[in-house]
């Protein structure tokens, strides 16, 4: 038996988690073998995953998110957030994201979630990481847990993300997606275009903007900013076909999604040479060594150029086509497969 944990819908309706671990349901739901989907009362996407009897709803405990699972027979269990089934009879998988609790956040939710993950991460038979600069983030936080357990099972994007039929300039607005906390660089961002007042700054997810990004952007920025609460799959898509630039310029990540997304798009990448960026980008986006407001200026304005921008696109989508949700797909299945010592149809 295969047990997916799906405490991550529980969490939150959109992000980078939950489409990880919903491309991967979907996979392991098409085998023959048995496998089932925990899903909770308290869920935030009731409608996910309903896929007849491999799907299991149970009530929602107080503090679900923070409890183990008890689980009957035999398997494997894999949460999708740093849980585990203690059971003698139950393999467990953790699939481990990134360390920004540990290196920003401060105490005692830093506490919390910490003795969590640490915990599911001990007690379990295989660790999957999602880039290699998160293995090496393992290593170095628990160095007590041998490599041999730890996999590297690296993300993809979304197959609806895609260039589309325009082939016209692009619209002179740059684009941000996400968080906008301290380590994402979002003032960064709006100081240096304060130096381009030729161009806009659309900002897609991450909540409303709070009192002081406002103070910020109407000072820098009057009358050039916008912001799109968490659009579609196809207008994300949209966004970045027509953007002149994606500016990612986070100080860490445990992956980066939308650097492949906007790859994917066709759309210009320029971020931070930090954490994973440099392993998922390649030599197809602008990687900045420094957060400097005149050097990401430089950058958007070469992605200006219509010779630069053009040989961004077509490296960018080159290297977006290395990744794959079915590429994560296999690796998972490998391990698992390891683990079991055996093959599942």
């Amino acid at each position: 038996m295969l047990v997916f944990d799906g405490i991550i819908f529980s969490l939150q309706k959109n992000g980078g988690i939950s489409v990880y671990f919903a491309e991967l349901w979907r996979r392991f739901a098409s085998l023959t073998c048995e496998s089932r989907l925990l899903m909770y009362s308290d869920n935030e996407v009731s409608s996910f995953g309903k896929s007849g009897s491999k799907r299991e709803d149970r009530d929602a405990r107080f503090l679900e998110r923070y409890r183990n699972v008890a689980m009957k027979g035999s398997g494997l269990f894999h949460s999708s957030y740093y849980r585990s089934s203690r059971g003698d009879s139950y393999l467990n998988v953790t699939t481990v994201y990134d360390f920004t609790y540990e290196k920003y956040m401060k105490a005692p939710s830093r506490w919390l979630h910490s003795w969590q993950k640490f915990d599911a991460i001990r007690n379990s038979d295989a660790v999957l990481c999602i880039s290699e600069s998160t293995k090496s983030d393992l290593c170095e936080y628990l160095p007590d847990i041998s490599v041999d357990r730890i996999f590297v099972t690296p993300l993809a994007a979304h197959e609806a993300f895609r260039t589309s039929a325009f082939h016209g300039m692009p619209d002179d607005y740059v684009v941000f997606v996400g968080s906008r906390v301290s380590y994402k660089n979002f003032p960064l961002l709006v100081n240096a275009l304060g130096h381009l007042p030729g161009l806009r700054l659309l900002v897609v997810g991450g909540g409303q903007f709070s009192g002081s990004e406002l103070t910020l952007l109407d000072s820098v920025l009057p009358g050039r900013y916008f912001h799109q609460g968490n659009v579609a799959i196809e207008r994300l898509r949209d966004i970045y076909n027509r953007a002149l630039c994606l500016v990612y310029p986070t100080a860490y990540e445990g992956f980066g999604i939308p650097v492949l997304e906007a790859m994917a798009a066709g759309c210009p990448v320029i971020a931070m040479k930090s954490s994973s960026i440099p392993e998922v980008a390649g030599d197809a986006a602008l990687l900045l060594e420094t957060p400097d407001e005149e050097d990401l200026s430089d950058a958007i304005l070469r992605v200006s150029r219509s010779d630069v921008r053009q040989d961004l696109i077509v490296r960018g989508i080159e290297r977006a086509q290395l990744f794959s949700w079915d590429t994560t797909f296999n690796k998972t299945r490998a391990v698992y497969e390891d683990l079991l010592g055996r093959t599942l149809q």
